[in-house]
């Protein structure tokens, strides 16, 4: 039996052998096939032992040509080699990753922080006080105030002389008349004592001008001369100023200085100074520092006569001094979390640390309402950490070295303070790295947050 080419043409073959005839076309044209043809004599008797052991070989290099045969071979061969080496390397160069979450302790307390200028011990934060000062130039301003002044008496004082051997009386109210006309009366009874010749006897009193007004100032020995007087009768008394009579004064309309004044003079420059001298405060304050109440301002006014003083104006100037305290927020929220971590520590074991910790300030209060001491109510939260600590990682690392990944879970989940544990593979149907320098504990941990 041949098998026929589908290149072959009808009437190709030859009878006698049984091969296909190469025409000098099908030379040149060349669309046939090279290859061997196998033949079998279906006349031949051959039983079942007597075929070939190679029949199936036979067969296959029938259907398929030997180079490709070979090629087939070779990639099977290579991807064998190449499964087992891939297996072998994941097994012996495998790592594996233990996220670790150790068992955590949530609590939280309201702790008190007092903030003082001068702090003396290590739980006390530190509060520092600002002040600052701006005075405006100094500006001119007309006296609006208007005093009316009646007219004064001139006042001085009369010398008696008695020349008589008994005293006199000189009565109060007594009027004496200048040598410029001017009549000047006694305020008080005054008694001459008498006179021993040639000693007289002498006495002073004090007295006014009757008439008020300037022209009443008369000047000294304006009155010299010898009784008679108003009212006296009496021989041998004589008179004298002998200092001048002043201090009277006509009518006058004075001007003076009023609050309303200077009022008006600094109203235009408070504001403005006043926000100056604010934002001169907020300067001051630092990073993390916080005011404890607004700033508190105090103005002056400054002027080179008082009010009240008889002037037609005056020079005024406006002075703003401000006030105020800070603390620092971090350096309380520090002292606070110290405090709470001394309060806590007593009510956990020793094997847990403080991880993540949030605090916030939920109060303020002056102390004796007096600057420089403070009392912050900060509320405290953290959470309280198994500490697993490297010697007891190394344990750990030993004890799931080589061996499976849910047999690790289980040793994982019995060891003392680990709360939750995930394991990271290439490979789950692997065992663990038999080397326990290729398995990476990571200890799971929250960031620190300060509010």
């Amino acid at each position: 039996m041949r098998r026929r080419n589908r290149y072959d043409e009808p009437g190709a073959w030859d009878d006698a052998s049984g091969r296909p005839f190469v025409t000098p076309t099908h030379r040149q044209n060349r669309e046939y096939i090279e290859g061997t043809i196998t033949y079998v004599d279906p006349d031949a008797e051959q039983t079942q032992d007597q075929r070939p052991s190679f029949l199936l070989l036979v067969l296959l290099c029938q259907r398929f040509h030997w180079r490709r045969l070979r090629s087939i071979l070779l990639l099977s061969l290579f991807i064998i080699v190449f499964l087992l080496g891939s297996q072998y390397a994941v097994f012996s160069l495998s790592t594996a990753t233990v996220y670790v979450s150790p068992e955590a302790s949530v609590r939280e307390a309201n702790i008190v922080v007092i903030a003082m200028t001068n702090p003396k011990q290590a739980t006390q934060s530190r509060a520092r006080l600002l002040s600052a000062r701006r005075s405006s130039p100094p500006v001119s301003v007309q006296a609006s105030g208007m005093l009316n002044r009646a007219a004064t008496h001139a006042v001085g004082t009369l010398t008696w002389y008695n020349q008589a051997l008994s005293a006199q009386t000189i009565p109060a109210g007594t009027i004496v008349t200048a040598h410029n006309g001017g009549r000047i009366i006694t305020n008080s009874t005054v008694i001459i004592p008498s006179g021993a010749p040639p000693d007289v006897g002498e006495v002073s009193g004090p007295a006014h001008a009757l008439q008020a007004g300037a022209s009443s100032n008369i000047a000294p020995l304006a009155i010299n001369n010898i009784c008679p007087c108003e009212a006296i009768t009496s021989m041998g008394i004589a008179i004298k100023n002998l200092s001048a009579f002043d201090g009277g004064q006509d009518d006058r309309h004075l001007p003076f200085v009023q609050q309303s004044d200077l009022e008006r003079a600094v109203a235009s420059q408070k504001e403005s100074l006043t926000r100056q001298v604010l934002q001169n405060i907020r300067h001051q304050v630092r990073v993390y520092e916080q005011l404890v109440a607004p700033a508190s301002c105090v103005q002056h006014v400054w002027s080179t006569f008082p009010v009240g003083s008889l002037t037609t104006q005056t020079q005024v100037s406006l002075t703003v001094d401000c006030t105020a305290e800070v603390f620092d927020v971090h350096e309380v929220y520090s002292k606070a979390l110290l405090l709470f971590m001394r309060q806590q520590a007593p009510l956990l074991s020793t094997r847990y640390i403080l991880g993540w910790h949030r605090a916030y300030l939920i109060g303020r209060t002056r102390e004796n309402k007096s600057l420089g001491t403070l009392l912050l109510d900060v509320r405290v939260s953290g959470e309280w950490l198994y500490r697993l600590d490297h010697p007891a990682l190394q344990a750990l690392q030993n004890k799931i070295a080589g061996v499976s990944l849910q047999q690790a879970h289980i040793v994982l989940a019995r060891t003392p303070g680990v709360s939750k544990t995930t394991i990271q593979v290439i490979c789950p149907w692997l065992p663990l790295p038999t080397d326990p320098r290729r398995i990476r504990i990571v200890i799971w941990e929250t960031t620190s947050t300060t509010g």
